[in-house]
């Protein structure tokens, strides 16, 4: 039996500011080895768009045999919201919503119908969007992959919507993921602590059977009172 000293739970504090915590707190969680992990997501519910694209990322490259799910302790938008439906499952606070952004005009650039732009087709103008805009297009084209966009762009969303969108199992089928009680834990670890031990007393018994037998029969003797 493999015992886990990693945790099996993550929680992403999203007020943070430093992008480089939030992403060491969830590849740890990512990497700790268990099949069944927590993502807590605690509020305000507000990524900056790029900070949500790395982290989303990372979520996507997970083991195809690695379960998550996330909880979300706060209220959601654009980018946090991308981090929840990356998930297996969802839960969400009952009074907690979730808020799409409008789609962003498309850049004419994008259009190709200037004489510079057509050697590089994937390019826009820079002038003619701002970098948190183009990261939010691109948000909001991968969650278009859970809902329908262009209904939703603009609106706020609570549990009951949430749910008849079928981003919300039942409570039943939740997969309630948590880590394994202190109690349960410390007594594994002492477990195989006395395990190990008693193997390496048993080893040095056979080794010392036809070598040190007189004077180890002294030693366990004092050891013994």
């Amino acid at each position: 039996m493999k015992f886990l000293s990693r945790p099996s739970i993550a929680y992403l504090n999203m007020a943070e500011t430093n992008s480089a915590i939030l992403l060491k707190q969830l590849l740890a969680v990512l990497n700790s080895g268990h099949s069944k992990i927590t993502i807590e997501l605690i509020g305000p519910g507000v990524l900056a768009h790029d900070v949500a694209l790395m982290l989303y990322e990372e979520i996507k490259k997970r083991p195809p045999n690695l379960q998550i799910h996330a909880n979300a302790r706060t209220f959601l938008i654009n980018g946090s919201l991308l981090l929840w439906l990356a998930a297996n499952t969802r839960s969400i606070r009952p009074d907690a919503w979730i808020q799409l952004s409008q789609i962003p005009k498309t850049p004419p650039s994008a259009y190709k119908n200037i004489n510079r732009f057509i050697d590089y087709p994937t390019s826009i103008d820079c002038n003619e969007e701002s970098p948190a805009n183009t990261d939010l297009r691109t948000i909001l084209s991968y969650l278009e992959e859970y809902m329908p966009i262009h209904e939703l762009g603009g609106l706020r969303i609570f549990e009951p919507d949430i749910r008849d969108l079928g981003l919300l199992e039942s409570r039943e089928e939740i997969i309630q993921v948590s880590e394994p009680p202190l109690r349960e834990a410390l007594f594994k670890k002492l477990k195989i602590f006395f395990l190990k031990r008693a193997l390496y007393v048993e080893a040095r018994l056979f080794r010392m059977e036809y070598v040190h037998i007189p004077r180890f029969r002294q030693r366990f003797k004092k050891i013994l009172r």
